[in-house]
């Protein structure tokens, strides 16, 4: 006969199924928003923050092309800028001209309201409102320029 130790029969495992700590989350409805609430959201945003915000989801990377996002636009002194090396001063953040060319060709129409914050670099804000004059001048009859550029804006 055989001997059976109750090691070696064994019940039916169990499982407890543990209570979740917190309450399950709901799937965030980000992506279902209006346009138009999305335009209004983006107005109050600088062009850094548009652009992570348009990183949220779909419906927010089209948020960031809308024209109402781009009706205000603040112009500071890192903005549309790199930086390079001065071997008298340091770092020091310089216009980037082709990332400033591809932001007029893209949002450069929509632009209603130009707010200049307070800056140190003024040849940066000089550079800058060249390329803007040179684009509303030019209106797209070459081949750097879009039609539009400059058009809309009413207050500085």
């Amino acid at each position: 006969a055989t001997m059976t130790t109750s090691a070696s029969v064994s019940a039916p495992a169990v499982r407890k199924t543990k209570k979740p700590k917190f309450p399950p989350i709901e799937e965030d409805r980000w992506c279902e928003l209006p346009d138009l609430i999305l335009e209004n959201i983006f107005s109050y945003l600088n062009a850094e923050q548009k652009y992570y915000a348009s990183l949220v989801c779909s419906a927010w990377y089209q948020g960031f092309h809308l024209p109402y996002a781009w009706s205000t636009f603040v112009f500071q002194d890192t903005t549309l800028t790199r930086r390079k090396f001065n071997y008298y001063s340091g770092w020091q953040y310089i216009l980037d001209h082709i990332r400033t060319q591809q932001c007029l060709s893209a949002i450069g129409m929509h632009i209603r309201v130009l707010i200049f914050t307070p800056m140190t670099n003024f040849y940066n804000l000089y550079e800058f409102m060249n390329m803007v004059s040179y684009y509303a001048e030019h209106q797209g009859r070459d081949h750097m320029t879009v039609k539009g550029v400059g058009s809309l804006i009413h207050t500085l």
